[in-house]
Parts: structure tokens; sequence; C-alpha cells
């Protein structure tokens, strides 16, 4: 099977690895292992080709709309969507190039940026769309005054969703969110596990981690990412247990108010800041250290859609504290292989620290095993081969549409 991805993210050396782009680099590269041929189209500042692996990728320079357009009354309000079109048609000329060279059986794009828009019914392959997230619900989450603009960039990005070919989400979570609120069916196709077993880089964790406990939390500092319960929780933990600290690894995106997290945190906790550590965005091998000594990695989310995150830190041996109603109850058994709070509750985070925390040595080893037999159900599952077969299906059916 030949396959295309549409994407405005991709790791590379001049880009760091989001959610987004740490699926489709590890899902295009289980899927070329399995034998078909797999390129990656992302958008991006400039035009070049190269290979992962056995993955082609080609990143693709957008148009950019004129600056000074953004300065004529009622017309900066529609240029973020006119922007997002433009791109979209340079994803799909782009497309149209690489198809006459591979012959697609199937594009896939992410509903983020919606890069798949000006592919809907294009007649020659069929679209697949992966909703990454439900804007509105996420920038409900994260509490900022919203404009015209993004309202448009909403639209757009759900019209690529509803007439795609076929949709697709990776947790019932956010299949159960668009089919109540945009009465739009999703099939639901799980992310995969990602092969961990690169060598890590132990020399900077062994010289950074605090010596006693961590609790680490790992991604984007912002409120949907619930960070502000952290700012409520922590300093009565902190106080309670003056052997405890927290690690931070990421990019601080501030609160809806601009102040920094790591400011906040710092101010929330004044007799125990020195117990809390920031570091930004670290590659994998500086990473995974961390994440495979902590007692628990933290995943607060409000909302989050079957994170990468979560994934990871399973997969790495360590539990999980994370809150339910947002995904994560599809990945966290409570008190298996880590513990559910109630979202949005900064109290009931506390309390499932404490009860990690008040773990004898061989209940630790215990929850421990658990992640681990959680992680070999999921591995047991080839999430791949459901989602091959789902791309066959959708195949099937396009060309059953297109007889006469």
């Amino acid at each position: 099977m030949k396959i295309a991805f549409l994407t405005p993210e991709y790791p590379s050396d001049a880009a760091a690895e989001g959610g987004l782009a740490g699926y489709v680099r590890k899902t295009a590269a289980a899927l070329a292992q399995r034998g078909c041929e797999v390129w990656v189209l992302v958008t991006s500042d400039r035009d070049a080709r190269w290979r992962d692996g056995d993955v082609r990728v080609c990143q693709l320079r957008t148009p950019r709309l004129p600056a000074f357009l953004s300065r004529i009354p009622y017309l900066a309000s529609v240029m973020p969507l006119l922007q997002r079109l433009l791109a979209a048609r340079a994803c799909a000329r782009a497309f149209h190039a690489a198809h006459a060279e591979a012959g697609f059986d199937l594009v896939q794009a992410s509903s983020y940026q919606a890069p798949g828009y000006a592919l809907l019914g294009n007649g020659a392959v069929p679209v697949v769309c992966r909703v990454s997230s439900y804007t509105p619900l996420y920038a409900a989450a994260q509490g900022n005054k919203r404009k015209f603009s993004e309202y448009l960039l909403d639209w757009l990005e759900l019209r690529q969703v509803v007439d795609a070919d076929a949709s697709f989400s990776p947790s019932r979570f956010m299949a159960d969110y668009f089919e109540r609120l945009e009465a739009h069916d999703l099939e639901v196709v799980k992310t995969p596990l990602e092969d961990l077993s690169a060598e890590d880089d132990d020399a900077f964790c062994a010289s950074h981690a605090p010596s006693g406990r961590y609790l680490l939390y790992f991604g984007t500092l912002n409120r949907v990412k619930g960070v502000d319960l952290l700012v409520q929780a922590l300093p009565g933990l902190l106080a309670r247990h003056p052997d405890l600290s927290v690690v931070f690894i990421g990019r601080d995106d501030g609160g809806p108010d601009g102040i920094k997290y790591a400011d906040r945190l710092r101010r929330s906790c004044p007799e125990s800041s020195q117990r809390l550590l920031f570091f930004p965005v670290l590659p994998k091998s500086r990473l995974f250290p961390f994440v495979r000594r902590a007692a628990a990695v933290l995943v607060p989310s409000r909302v989050d859609n079957y994170p990468n995150v979560c994934l990871e830190a399973l997969q790495l041996g360590t539990p999980v504290i994370a809150s339910d109603r947002s995904s994560l109850e599809e990945m966290v058994k409570d008190g298996v292989n880590g513990f559910l709070f109630g979202n949005g509750d900064a109290d009931s985070l506390a309390v499932s620290v404490e009860r990690l925390l008040s773990l004898s040595g061989d209940e630790l080893a215990a929850l421990r095993q658990g992640v681990g037999r959680e992680v070999d159900a999921i591995a047991s599952e080839d999430r791949i081969g459901e989602l091959l077969a789902f791309y066959r299906r959708v195949i099937r059916e396009f060309k059953q549409r297109r007889e006469p």
C-alpha cells in the first residue's frame, strides 16, 4: 500500500517534536516496516526532501499572504482563514506532484490546520482525516477569549473532518464529543506504541535530576494540560513531603493572563521552590531517563486525545497520575498502572499523589508490574494492523462509489 501523510508537524533538526509530529513519525515508520511505501508531506518555511529511515519526507514551503493586507479593515479577521486555505492549496499541488510519481492508494491528513482540505473530493484517492483534537473544546479548556478569525478556522477543520472519505479518532472520548456536538460518527483507531529501544543519554539526567524521589511533568505547560491544577496542589504536597521534588520538561506557554507557569509555580511554593526543576524541551534520548527514574508522571489534562506522553511513560515502566473524563481514563486504570483523579479538581489530584507516595516498596513494585502488563496488552492488539484494515476498507468503499 502507498500512503501519503499531510501534516503541519514532523520532527526535524529545526523543529521540536510535538504530539502530532510524534504520532506521524512513529505511525509512518511502523507502516513502512509492514511493507508500505510512505511519504510525509509537511508544511514548512522551506522546501526540502529527505529520508527518515524508510519514510520519504517532503517539506513544503507554504506561501504567505502580504502583511499589509491585515491592515485593511474587515480583511484582518479573515486573513488567517485565507492563509490556511493557501497552505491547503500548496499541499494539494505537492500531493498531486508526488502522486504522479508514487501512485498513492490513500492520503491521511491531520485535522489540525486542515492541510488536506483542498484534496476533498479529488476523485483520485480517498482522503482520511485523523482527528487530533476538537478545537472549540481545547479553546474552552485554555480559557482564552476567542476571535472571529478562530471560529472560521474551527469551521475549516470541521469541514475537513466531516467531508473526508473517512475520519477517525485515537480515543473514544473525542469520538463521543464529535457525535454529541457535531452529529458525526468517527471510527476509533488507537495510537500504536513506538519503538523506544534507542540508546538513552543518561549523563544529562544523572547530573541534573533530583537525588531523591520526584514527580515528572513533561509536555507543554498550559491550562489545557492542567498545569494550573499543579499550582494549587503542589504547595501542600511539597510541605508534607520534604524529600519530594517535581521536574517539569517542556515549553511554557503560560496562562491566559500571559504569566509563565514556571513563575506561577515558584511563587506558589516559596519555601520549596528549590525543589521545582524546569527544563526546556529535551530530545527523547535525554528525556526518557527522567521518565524512567520518576516516581510517577503527572498528566493532569482537562482535555486530551490518547496522548503520546502517557503512552511513553507507561512504555518506560512509570506509573501515571491522570485526570478522568479526558481520554486518559482509556489508558490509565486506577490502582493498576497509575491513579485517576477528578477532572479539574486540584484536591483530588493531591489525594492521588498521596496514594502513590504512601505505597510500600512491595506495593510500588506491584504497581510497576501492572504498568508492564497493561503495555503488553496494548502491544498484543496490533494497532498498525487495525489501521491497515481501516485503510483497506476505506479504499474498497472509495472504489465502489466510483463504479458506474
